[in-house]
């Protein structure tokens, strides 16, 4: 009888533990939201919106690198994971093909070429969300030089519509999609050439 009584008083021991631990910490399930504001281009904003995208008008300057960043006011409503998160390629107006041989014509070095090749294909990230500071990452760049650089964005870049995705998450492993889309519009400067 002392045996059961024993046995009865660890069981409901351990079931208060468990319902006090159930109460007392809630698990997280919310996933986190990352409210972009814009776009910025050399620290210029960028016309435009989330819904249809963000207007560069580039200069059609192969040496000129416009440095593509998220407005300085998009924030996240919690805290996110310490670590890179990948946005691929998903969608473009310019064909796989033409990307590819834009690299190749541009003349760039490898590792690099092979890397934003895998890019064009979906296989490497394009830019990272670094999720400590909430900025625009070249991925190509921080995965050879492991430093965060603002997204480069070449002048003579092919013109067309952009679309990069990814993942976000939070600490406690909850995950967000995340989608914008970047336009390099046909302008008047490059009707001319």
């Amino acid at each position: 009888m002392k045996g059961k009584a024993v046995y009865t008083l660890v069981t409901l021991f351990f079931i208060l533990i468990l319902s006090v631990g159930v109460f007392a910490f809630p698990v997280d399930s919310i996933p986190p939201t990352l409210t972009i504001t814009g776009f910025t281009a050399d620290g210029s904003a960028m016309s435009g919106d989330l819904d249809s995208g963000y207007i560069l008008n580039s200069d059609n300057n192969p040496s000129h690198e416009f440095l593509v960043q998220f407005d300085p006011t998009t924030t996240a409503d919690e805290t996110l994971a310490s670590t890179h998160f990948g946005l691929y390629l998903t969608n473009s107006t310019v064909s796989n093909v033409d990307l590819k041989t834009y690299y190749d014509n541009r003349g760039t070095p490898d590792p690099y070429l092979t890397y934003l090749k895998a890019a064009v294909d979906g296989t490497q990230p394009f830019a990272f969300i670094n999720g400590s500071t909430l900025k625009l990452v070249d991925a190509a760049r921080y995965t050879y030089n492991n430093v965060d650089t603002d997204m480069a964005v070449p002048g003579d870049y092919p013109l067309g519509t952009y679309t990069l995705s990814g993942q976000i998450q939070d600490l406690a492993g909850n995950s967000t999609a995340v989608t914008y889309k970047l336009i390099l519009p046909v302008t008047e400067l490059h009707q001319q050439f």
